[in-house]
């Protein structure tokens, strides 16, 4: 019998749905909700149930149609899995596509898909910042235990051309002992050169080559970082080990070069530097240094089971924390994707339809306010 899998799936599209083919809806139950005009219920396995209501103009969230799957992790035949839609960290792939693409390749199971995450887009990767628009997630990302980016860096955020600036990112986490968290993870770097003797933090892993930082990346970002030509970067070949919490991942010095002309391949990492950090890099290295570098993986809030996460991604805002509202005032409305941890340890995807009308005046489905 295949695995089944509730598929977290970092995918970069708009159009938000849940993306797999339902079996035949139970029959409509009762409302729940003020102006609720629809309501299906369908079990898609054992203690999982997937919902879909529509609710009218005197809800309190006006016209809009939701989709939410809930199920208990605690039944261990169930697995929170993250996806990517090709080789590197962000795909152009709808969800439907990436669903269907996991289901054939890896002998398992979705039952159920969501997308995840925001993304670096040309508004921060501009001119200040890369040669090219270099798409990263916002958050931290975690697959079968390796850390593929760490969260946004400040350095990185501060040349955001739209205003958005610097933020701790939220995510969503499943321990290798089958619980679900909602949390800030970080990740601290530490740099050694063994044959120097030295060391020195690192700010983040797989995010943009943002002045005043130093930033690691390998064959999870893409074929290059697109930094600008006044980045010094370390290249290191023969890697071995992984970003992990208490990991250890070592490799030689291989060149010592400027920005953007090393590819990034598998078995490499590069150590990358801009602006007041290029000396670090420049007075500790030489060609044949033996490198490493260790992980720490902790939460701000002082969650210590976030060492012990396999499975994570980002998320852009927390209107809701332990019960109460987080103070959001944003009134725009937003197609969403959102992740809850009940009180009793199941998990809720949420998939909410927004902006879609007929007309001007006539919506089928408005979207969330966050506030």
């Amino acid at each position: 019998m295949k695995s089944r899998f509730l598929a977290l799936v970092l995918a970069l599209c708009t159009v938000l749905s849940l993306a797999v083919a339902l079996p035949q809806s139970a029959p409509s139950v009762a409302a729940a909700f003020t102006g609720e005009v629809d309501r299906q219920v369908t079990q898609l396995h054992d203690g999982v149930t997937y919902t879909y209501v529509a609710v009218n103009e005197n809800s309190p969230y006006g016209t809009n149609k939701f989709n939410y799957v809930e199920f208990d992790l605690s039944q261990r035949d169930l697995y929170v899995d993250l996806l990517q839609g090709g080789q590197y960290l962000v795909s152009t792939k709808y969800l439907l596509n990436m669903t269907q693409d996991y289901n054939q390749s890896s002998g398992k199971t979705a039952l159920a898909s969501i997308n995840g995450d925001l993304w670096m887009t040309s508004v921060h990767s501009n001119s200040n910042v890369t040669t090219s628009t270099l798409m990263v997630p916002r958050g931290m990302n975690i697959r079968d235990g390796e850390i593929l980016c760490s969260p946004q860096i400040d350095q990185e955020a501060t040349y955001a051309s739209n205003g958005e600036g610097p933020a701790q990112f939220w995510a969503f986490g499943v321990t290798d002992g089958y619980e679900a968290l909602i949390g800030r993870p970080w990740c601290d770097f530490t740099v050694k050169n063994n044959t120097k003797g030295t060391s020195f933090a690192a700010d983040g892993l797989n995010r943009l080559p943002a002045p005043d930082a130093i930033v690691i990346f390998n064959e999870n970002c893409y074929s290059t970082n697109y930094a600008l030509s006044d980045a010094v970067e370390i290249v290191i070949d023969g890697v071995t080990g992984r970003f992990e919490h208490n990991g250890l991942v070592t490799g030689k010095v291989t060149a010592i070069t400027s920005g953007g002309k090393a590819a990034l391949q598998e078995g490499r990492v590069i150590l990358s530097a801009r602006g007041s950090k290029t000396s670090t890099l420049t007075n500790n290295f030489s060609v044949g240094d033996t490198v490493s570098i260790s992980t720490s993986l902790y939460d701000i809030n002082g969650d210590s089971r976030w060492k012990t996460v396999t499975t994570a991604i980002g998320g852009h805002m927390i209107p809701l924390h332990n019960g109460s509202s987080t103070g959001i005032t944003d009134g725009t409305r937003y197609p969403a994707s959102i992740v809850g941890v009940k009180n009793d340890g199941s998990v809720i995807f949420l998939q909410n339809d927004g902006r879609q009308y007929t007309s001007a005046t006539n919506y089928y489905s408005r979207g969330l306010c966050i506030s």
